[in-house]
């Protein structure tokens, strides 16, 4: 029995792990803060640009508006009233609403050429720089309208969906 027990002694029993070590967690801690500094940025300016994208169906009925008016009367509309959108979309600095509409104004475009604008303030997307607005360009191409959102409005094009970047 006593020579079991000097050779069960002599030999090292195997030690178990029970956790990470410090340098293992700090190596983990350093991995999740470049991601999470990589990350945050890029995530907020796709929140902005789903925010401002929220808006495109209402855009949409005011653009479908404008063509039927065009259609029916062979001409561009001047302003909110011919088109019947003037309940829905004005422009209204003191307004609660988190976007305003705008159909046509001389100052945003052309004689004939009607505009649709966004505007957003910081009280309702507090990542932007003041007021920004997006503007939608309707051109007249073989009696039907062609509708540009690149080129009109203050917004950044980080902040800009998709289809309305520069």
């Amino acid at each position: 029995m006593t020579l079991l027990l000097k050779k069960a002694a002599g030999k090292p029993r195997p030690r178990r792990q029970r956790g990470l070590t410090v340098l293992e967690l700090l190596i983990g801690m350093f991995i999740i803060s470049i991601l999470a500094v990589v990350g945050l940025p890029a995530y907020e300016d796709y929140r902005v640009r789903a925010q401002v994208a929220a808006d495109f169906p209402l855009v949409k009925v005011a653009q479908q508006a404008i063509e039927e008016y065009y259609a029916t009367m062979g001409v561009l509309p001047s302003n909110n009233n011919q088109v019947g959108l003037e309940q829905y979309f004005s422009w209204s600095p003191t307004s609660g609403l988190n976007f305003k509409m705008l159909i046509y104004n001389s100052w945003l475009g052309g004689a004939n050429e009607p505009t649709i604008l966004l505007v957003y303030n910081t009280d309702d997307i507090p990542q932007l720089d003041g007021w920004e607005t997006l503007a939608f360009y309707a051109e007249e191409n073989n009696g039907y309208l062609k509708w540009d959102c690149t080129q009109g409005g203050s917004m950044p094009n980080k902040h800009r969906p998709a289809n309305c970047r520069r």
